[in-house]
This record gives C-alpha cells, sequence and structure tokens, in this order.
C-alpha cells in the first residue's frame, strides 16, 4: 500500500452536490416536507420572508386568530390574504400563489416586478399587523416577539451627570466592516459588530457635551443593550455608499456568524436572570449587486431538535441544505471586490431565544385555526379548481344572453335593456357550442321560461337576435352611437333542428325571448309575422305625469301600412290591463322614432307607409318607436324635450387644473377647490362660467376654463373671450364632444371641467401677455407662478405683477430684477440681467424653449456696478459642464485684482456650507460648455476681469453668443440626485 493506491487500484469517493431544479415537476413536499411560494417577476424577497414568518409558529398562530367577517373581501384584507397564504403553505402539494396577497397590499401587477429591499418590507408588514392586532386577543403579540430595548446615553467623565434615553428597536443593523479601516480587508465576526455596536465614544474638544448646569464638559457616548426580545433580527448593512465611485455598492467582506450566540454580556443589568443565549433559525440571502438581484432563505426548520434540519427556500423550490450551504456559504468575502460583480452573501439573519424556543416554535395544528377559515378556504380552493377546469373547457362553451319580454318593460331608459344586465345570472348562460337548435328552444321552456308546454304541443314563444350596430345618417354622414336591437328571428325547422348555435349564433349571442301578448280580437297569442313582408316593431310610451318613458309591448305590421293605421294597435298595448277605460282619440297621437341615445327623430307624416323614406330612419325588425298623448303633454313637456334633457344632462367633476405644463397653479388662490355639479351640455360656456363660479364662490370673469383633448381628457387651451360670447361653442364642444367622440348617457360617465382662478378678467386677457416666472428667494427656494403684464408693457410691468406674489428676505433691499436663466443639463446658468425698460416683446423674443425667466431680489452688493466690479456667472455641475449641470445659478459680485480665496469664502457663506463641505468643490472657469482651467487657490489666483467675457447689465445679451460667456463652475457631487437605485427606488406601502 502506498498512499492511495492499493494493488494498483486507486479507490476514489466523490461527493456529488447539485441544486434543486426550476421549472421541472420538482416535488418540494416529497422531498422536503414543505412547499415553496410562486414567484410574480420580483417578489422573491417578499417569499422570503413570509417563508420567515411561517415558521415563526406563535406568530402563525397568533395570526390565525385575527377575526374576517365572511363578506371580507380576501383582495382587500392582508390580514385574510396571509392566513390563506399559510393555510396553503401547510396543506398544498404545489407552490402556493401570492397574487391575492399582493393585491390587498394595494399593489398593481407592476408593483410585483419591482425589486424591493426584504428588511423594508419586513418592517413594513409587521407594522401593518401589529395595528390589525389592536383590540384583539393577541394585541400584543409582535411587540412581544420582536420588540427589544437599548438604551443611549452621555456620561460625563469629570463630574456627576449623565443622560440616557431608552428606545425600543425590532431589528439591528450592524456594520460587517470594523470601524478600524486598518482591518477592512480581513475577517469582522458578528461578535465584533455587536461591540462595535455598542463601542463607546469620547467626546471632547470641540465636540464636548452640553451638561445643562455643568456647562460644556467631556463626556462618554454609547448605547447600552437593555432588553434582547424572543427573536431577534439583524440587518447587516451590505448596501454602502461608496465616496470614490460617488454611488452606492454592495460590500462582500467576510461576516462570520455562528448558530449559536450568547449575548448575556451586552446586557447591563438583568435583574431577571434572563439567559441571552440565541439558536440560529434562518438566513435570508441576497445575490446580486445594489440595483437587484435575487432573495432565498436558510431556514433551520428543527431548531429544538438535536441536529439542525436546514432548507432551502428559493421561490417555489425547496430542497434539503447542509450547515455549510446554509451559514458559511454565505459568509462573502472569498471572491475578490470587483465592480459589478454579482455577490451572494447573508442580509439578514433571524435568531431564537434559547429560553422561548418552545413557546416561538409551538405546535401548530388545524385545532389552531378557526373551523369557518378553513370551511371558507377549502371552499375556496374547490371554486378556483372549478374556475381552472372552467377555463380549460372554456372553448366548448360560448356565452348565451336571453332577455325576456319583462326585462324589457322594466327597463327606463335608451334601447331596450341595459348592457350591465347582461352579467346577471338569470340572464347570462354558459351553454355548449355544440347545443342544436332543437335543444335551445327546449332550454328557453324548460329553464328560461319555466315549463311552457312542449315543443310538439305549441311554440309559445319566438326567439330573435340581438344585434349591435350603428347607423349612418345619409344626410349628415356619420355614424350614430353603437346601439342593440333585434334583427332576426331565430326559426326552428327541418333544415335547422339540429344546427348548433355556434354557427348560427355567433360567438356573443343575445336573444330575445319574445311571449305571447293580448291580441286586439281580444284572443291571447304570438303576433302574426311574416319575415318578408312584416316588421316586428317595439313600442313604447312617453308618460308626461311620471316623466319616464317606457316599453308597453311590441307591434307586428305590414312594411307598407302607415303609423295612422296602427294607432289602435298601439293605445291596445296600453291600456291593455284596463280595456274598459276609454281610448284618446288616435290623431292626438304624436310619434317618434329612437334612432340612437343622441337621436330621436320627431316622425312628421305618419300617413306615409312605412317603406318610405321619410318615414323610419332604417326599415328592418326592431325599430323602436315611441309616441304620446299631445292632449297630456306640451311643447316644453313632451318625449322629445324629455330624451333631450337625459340626453344632455351630466355629472361632472369641477377641478383645478394642477398641469404646470399647461399653466402653474401659483396664483392668486393656489389651494385647490374641487367640487362636483350637473350640467347640459347645451349650456353655453358664458353660463357655464357663471355656474363654476357660483359652485366655488368666486369672480366668474375671473375664471379660466379648459377645453379638454378629445380622449385623453387633458385640458388643452384655455377658453378665449370670443369663445365666451359665441353661442356655438357650448359645454360639449368644451369637453370635446364631437365627431366620433359622442355622450353616450348609457355609461353614466363623470366628465371633467377644469378651471383656474386668475387676478384679471378674461376679457382683458387679449391685452395681457401670460408668462411663466420663476421666483427665487434668498434660500434658493424656486416657485413658479403665472403673471399677466400689459402685452406692451416693458420689463417694470412683469416686476410689478411678480411683487405681490414675492417672499421677499427679511432685512433684503426690496428690489426685483428679472434674469434671463438657462433651464437644461447643459446651460444651467444665469445668462442676462433684464433692464426694467425693456420691451416684454424682446424679453420673449431673447427666452426661447430651452431658457427660463426668475424674478429674484437684487443682493446689496449688486445694486450698484462699479467700474471695477464685475457680475460673475456662478454654477454647479458634476465633472462636465456639458450634461450634469444642477441645481441653482446665481449672480455673484467680484472686483478686479480680488482674491479666489476670498470669492471661495463668499461663496461658502452664500451656499451655507461648512468649511468641510465646501473642500470637496473644485472651481473652474468655464466657457460655454467646455472647462478653461481649474483654479488653483493655493497659488492666490486673482480675479481679472478682462478675462472674464462682457455681460451686459441693463440690457439683453445676444443669444447667439451665450456659448461664450465665462462663467464660475463649482464642480462637486450632486446629492440631490439621489441614488440610482434603479428597481428598488420606490418605498414600500401597505395600502390596506
Amino acid at each position: 500500500m502506498n498512499g492511495f493506491i492499493e494493488n494498483d487500484t486507486i479507490t476514489l469517493a466523490v461527493h456529488v452536490y447539485a441544486e434543486a431544479p426550476h421549472g421541472v415537476a420538482w416535488d418540494s413536499r416529497k422531498h422536503t416536507g414543505f412547499v415553496g411560494l410562486k414567484n410574480q417577476g420580483a417578489t422573491c424577497y417578499m417569499n422570503s420572508i413570509l417563508q420567515t414568518f411561517f415558521f415563526t409558529n406563535k406568530l402563525r398562530k397568533a395570526l390565525y386568530q385575527l377575526e374576517c367577517s365572511p363578506e371580507e373581501d380576501p383582495e382587500l384584507s392582508v390580514a385574510l390574504s396571509l392566513q390563506r397564504v399559510f393555510y396553503d403553505l401547510s396543506h398544498s402539494d404545489k407552490p402556493v400563489g401570492t397574487k391575492k396577497l399582493t393585491k390587498s397590499f394595494g399593489w398593481d401587477s407592476l408593483d410585483s416586478f419591482l425589486q424591493h429591499d426584504v428588511q423594508e418590507l419586513c418592517r413594513v408588514l409587521l407594522d401593518n399587523l401589529e395595528k390589525k392586532m389592536k383590540g384583539t386577543n393577541v394585541e400584543d403579540m409582535i411587540p412581544t416577539l420582536f420588540k427589544g430595548k437599548t438604551s443611549s446615553y452621555c456620561k460625563c467623565i469629570q463630574v456627576d451627570y449623565e443622560s440616557s434615553r431608552e428606545e425600543i428597536f425590532y431589528d439591528i443593523q450592524l456594520s460587517i466592516r470594523s470601524k478600524d479601516p486598518s482591518k477592512h480587508n480581513t475577517s469582522f465576526t458578528i461578535m465584533e459588530a455587536i461591540q462595535d455596536y455598542v463601542e463607546v465614544e469620547t467626546m471632547d474638544g470641540e465636540n464636548k457635551y452640553d451638561a445643562g448646569e455643568f456647562g460644556m464638559q467631556p463626556a462618554l457616548r454609547g448605547t447600552r443593550f437593555v432588553y434582547f426580545p424572543p427573536i431577534l433580527q439583524f440587518q447587516l448593512m451590505r448596501f454602502q455608499f461608496d465616496p470614490n465611485l460617488e454611488s452606492n455598492v454592495k460590500v462582500n467582506d467576510r461576516f462570520e456568524f455562528t448558530d449559536v450566540l450568547d449575548l448575556n454580556e451586552f446586557v447591563r443589568d438583568n435583574d431577571e436572570g434572563i439567559d441571552f443565549t440565541y439558536y440560529l433559525h434562518a438566513v435570508l440571502v441576497h445575490s446580486g449587486d445594489f440595483h437587484g438581484g435575487h432573495y432565498v432563505v436558510y431556514i433551520n426548520t428543527d431548531v429544538k431538535g438535536k441536529m439542525a434540519h436546514w432548507c432551502k427556500f428559493d421561490d417555489d423550490v425547496v430542497s434539503r441544505a447542509s450547515f455549510r450551504d446554509a451559514v458559511v456559504a454565505n459568509y462573502g468575502g472569498e471572491d475578490p471586490e470587483v465592480l459589478g460583480r454579482i455577490f451572494t452573501n447573508a442580509y439578514m439573519l433571524v435568531y431564537i431565544r434559547k429560553d422561548q424556543l418552545d413557546d416561538v416554535l409551538c405546535e401548530v395544528t388545524d385545532d389552531d385555526i378557526p373551523p369557518e377559515l378553513i370551511e371558507r378556504f377549502e371552499k375556496d380552493k374547490t371554486d378556483e379548481e372549478n374556475l381552472k377546469k372552467e377555463k380549460q373547457d372554456a372553448h366548448l362553451y360560448q356565452n348565451v344572453f336571453f332577455i325576456t319580454d319583462e326585462l324589457v318593460k322594466q327597463h327606463r331608459g335608451y334601447d331596450l335593456f341595459d348592457v350591465k344586465i347582461l352579467e346577471r345570472p338569470d340572464v347570462h348562460r354558459r351553454l355548449e357550442k355544440s347545443t342544436t337548435l332543437e335543444k335551445l328552444f327546449n332550454y328557453v321552456r324548460s329553464d328560461i321560461l319555466n315549463g311552457a308546454k312542449r315543443m310538439d304541443e305549441d311554440i309559445r314563444f319566438r326567439l330573435w337576435k340581438f344585434a349591435e350596430h350603428s347607423v349612418r345618417d345619409e344626410r349628415q354622414h356619420i355614424m350614430s352611437l353603437p346601439r342593440f336591437r333585434v334583427t332576426d328571428e331565430i326559426f326552428l325547422n327541418e333544415e335547422n333542428y339540429q344546427k348548433d348555435i355556434w354557427s348560427c349564433l355567433g360567438e356573443r349571442a343575445i336573444i330575445y325571448v319574445e311571449r305571447p301578448q293580448m291580441r286586439i280580437d281580444g284572443t291571447f297569442g304570438l303576433m302574426s309575422y311574416n319575415c318578408n313582408t312584416d316588421l316586428m316593431i317595439f313600442v313604447k310610451y312617453y308618460d308626461p305625469s311620471a316623466k319616464e318613458i317606457r316599453v308597453i309591448g311590441t307591434c307586428c305590421v305590414h312594411f307598407q301600412a302607415s303609423l295612422s293605421e296602427c294607432q289602435s294597435d298601439f293605445l291596445h298595448l296600453l291600456y291593455v290591463d284596463d280595456p274598459d277605460k276609454p281610448l284618446p282619440d288616435p290623431s292626438k297621437l304624436r310619434f317618434y322614432e329612437e334612432v340612437s341615445p343622441e337621436k330621436v327623430k320627431t316622425i312628421e307624416s305618419p300617413s306615409l307607409p312605412f317603406s318610405n323614406d321619410l318615414m323610419l330612419n332604417e326599415l328592418q325588425d326592431g325599430a323602436i318607436l315611441i309616441f304620446e298623448n299631445t292632449d297630456l303633454t306640451s311643447n316644453t313637456d313632451n318625449a322629445r324635450v324629455y330624451t333631450d334633457s337625459i340626453y344632455n344632462t351630466i355629472e361632472v367633476d369641477i377641478l383645478q387644473n394642477d398641469d404646470i405644463s399647461t399653466f402653474p397653479c401659483a396664483m392668486v388662490d393656489n389651494t385647490p377647490v374641487n367640487t362636483t355639479g350637473t350640467v347640459n351640455l347645451q349650456w353655453r360656456i358664458d353660463r357655464l362660467v357663471e355656474y363654476v363660479g357660483e359652485k366655488l364662490q368666486w369672480d366668474p370673469n375671473r375664471l379660466m376654463l379648459w377645453r379638454l383633448a378629445a380622449y385623453s381628457e387633458k385640458p388643452t387651451h384655455a377658453v378665449n373671450e370670443s369663445q365666451l360670447r359665441h353661442g356655438s361653442f357650448r359645454v360639449k364642444e368644451l369637453l370635446s364632444l364631437t365627431g366620433d367622440a359622442i355622450h353616450d348617457p348609457r355609461k353614466q360617465k363623470r366628465y371633467k371641467i377644469y378651471y383656474n382662478k386668475i387676478p384679471i378678467s378674461v376679457q382683458e386677457l387679449d391685452k395681457r401677455k401670460q408668462m411663466r416666472v420663476t421666483m427665487l428667494d434668498d434660500k434658493f427656494n424656486c416657485v413658479e407662478a403665472t403673471i399677466f403684464p400689459d402685452k406692451l408693457g416693458t420689463v417694470r410691468n412683469i416686476l410689478e405683477e411678480t411683487k405681490p406674489l414675492f417672499r421677499f428676505s427679511e432685512n433684503g433691499t426690496g428690489k426685483l430684477r428679472l434674469v434671463l436663466c438657462g433651464a437644461t443639463n447643459s446651460n444651467r446658468r444665469v445668462m442676462a440681467i433684464f433692464g426694467e425698460d425693456e420691451p416684454i416683446t424682446a424679453v420673449m423674443k431673447a427666452s426661447p424653449q430651452a431658457f427660463q425667466l426668475r424674478v429674484e431680489e437684487t443682493p446689496a452688493d449688486q445694486m450698484v456696478k462699479g467700474i471695477h466690479d464685475h457680475f460673475l456667472a456662478v454654477a454647479h455641475f458634476e465633472k462636465t459642464p456639458s450634461e450634469r449641470m444642477f441645481g441653482v445659478p446665481f449672480f455673484l459680485r467680484v472686483s478686479e485684482g480680488e482674491s479666489f480665496l476670498d470669492v471661495r469664502e463668499r461663496l461658502r457663506q452664500r451656499l451655507d456650507l461648512t468649511e468641510k463641505e465646501i473642500e470637496k468643490y473644485k472651481f473652474a472657469i468655464v466657457t460655454g460648455t467646455r472647462v478653461n482651467r481649474y483654479l488653483d487657490l493655493d497659488q492666490d489666483e486673482r480675479v481679472k476681469i478682462s478675462d472674464l467675457s462682457h455681460l451686459r447689465f441693463g440690457g439683453i445679451s445676444e443669444m447667439r453668443g451665450a456659448q461664450h460667456i465665462v462663467w464660475l463652475g463649482l464642480d462637486h457631487f450632486n446629492r440631490s440626485k439621489g441614488s440610482e437605485k434603479s428597481r428598488v427606488e420606490k418605498a414600500i406601502v401597505i395600502h390596506n
């Protein structure tokens, strides 16, 4: 034998490790006893914390005790949805979905694709549950499990004085790097991190502590742990700001943590003798970089056992894991730090206190779940399975809707029924596409009509097809609103007995079921109908006493007959329930055709046959005729007036226009007042303005209304004086309800009317110039406003209009000036100061789209410009001024020969910076967007006005020369831009 060789034979022991597969039939329940959670797109962070909470048995048990009413919608109840997720994790053999849970959070589908921080969700979700547990028998559960206490203190060294403040925590943030920079590249442990957390800091020198009556004293400042909770959560601060890269990065330093943690040494006064020894329960792991990545969680599913039983929960896949996989492999630090490299390491640790293991990990059985919850969840599961099967078989079925005479006669309004009733179970049925017409008729008889006579005895009903279509007005060449009308009778004869409904009726079959009615001859039955010569007409009656139009029945007439010949039939339908009542004079009847909601046409010649072009708009089955008794109506109260009224009357929301692209809202009254109202589409605009003014309690002459875009309903153009006076411009034109976008009253839509309060009357607007200006105060705060100076005025008029809106500094000059500024990231600097006598027309010509006008208070040192002074433009940029300018530019007075060190000090004071902060600034002389040179302040550089571009004071600088203006650039990091967190930018909010 020589080493591993024996008899010329080598024996190798090979251990093969493989990740549990995704996307195949992996049975997590079979291999581990547990199931995973489905990922909706980027919800791995949520799945990790949900699994951690699920294995926190006492929390799960308490959650089941939250009562939810039977009517509660799980998509609106966080507690109910979470109960369902936990129940399914216990009972399902397949991965559990979380869509109802995220919907209960108030999230839309986009939120499911946004990456978030797992610890942030942990805090937000626990806070949400704690609020929901208020007033219940588990009210204190979450604080009992997670709440710990620290004491922040300052203890004076030389006098007997100490102050302290207790604070609570639900998790502890630990640095993964030592405070000692020399140890940054070495391994760091969790015990060392906790030691750093409570490390005492000496406050001395300029940083002494204010000890009240003892004055400024040297002191020791630190944090002590007063109490550690049963469940201790650590967040490892892997994401940190790198000042060299000026961005956030993920740190992969090695950070070691143990499965047993003794924290007794960190609790100062442990009078109760609690053993603060902890066992590791869960390790939440992040794989990726700062901008995103993937979360998994390793959970010891048998902390109380003699042997740890680690499992890896990776969304829908659960697999067994070793201690090394769960703990050691997630220390980090094994790979060198490379920018952009994806690292896998622990991000959050969950420990359970040794003396609380039995309590926190108590057994949870079905006996701990309220029976009504189990019954509800099992029913939901059955319903979901049935719905799934129904979807799988959906291609075999079609929707059929049955509209009966009763439904038609109950309807009030346009057409013959409200489309909303199509979802009612007594109207909507699903039939197999292979259903024959014979079976359809039998189905109508047995299910719709509840047992009419058999088909071979007597057909006591007729079936008609409804179709949705529009009618073209040949005179105006426009199409009507779409409407449902009866079109063809569904015949049952030997030829089509066995035809299937799919081929005969199509995908969306709406069927009118016509029942017998009392005929004019006193017999009961269906009206005689010949499809070649007759028209089937629906008859409506306008009742002026009830102020309504209702269907009273149907009538079959010959296409060459006239309305005059049918008058007695119509009256018979009206008084069929009161046959002894004397009928009105037929000559007193007036007729209308309801073509569509927007077109109810008066029939002027009822003596003409139906086939005459001047009679019906369309000569076909399903026409709707309305009649009224003129003895009961008038010119102001009739069917036409009534239908016009309900068509033109709309409900509106009256809203202030806050769209800054059309009209900045910093006005006379910038407090939005939103209200509602009822208006008429035919109102003239002047009447609408009066109405809105009354609603807002504001002078209507100083109200500006906005015309809306046809489909987006966004305000576009303000209503001008001529439109106010013009009688043809009405509310419907204001709302752009013309052409193809006309109003449809059946949708019961609320429209929006946008307004703005203005300081002058609309009639004066033609004489004024509407201008947007930015007002800058002495703290560099900017507010936008709209002013209305005289069109033929000067800069002085602009300043006068702005003055009432401007916030002057307490000890300022009170003198305003108008400055031209760049507005893009490549020209965000001041360009010129306008003289007060410059015409407004010249100002507007000099300020194209990439520039803005700014009103500011003239600084005291710039009230007068000496012959050796120069107003130097100052602006901020980061690295390159050609595309990364930011902040608020301004003018600074400099003098010939002045030291740039003095200029730097004045800038520090002007920008309210500390000495440490301004040390990070570099000063550059810039021409246009090109850096000429950076100033070396150690060389005592001096201002040379001849080196600076001439900037005209009291006039307009030529815009074509703006690129040659020399300015002082402040090159520094733009902290206002925020971190480039990409998909993790949005904060987590649970709305319900």
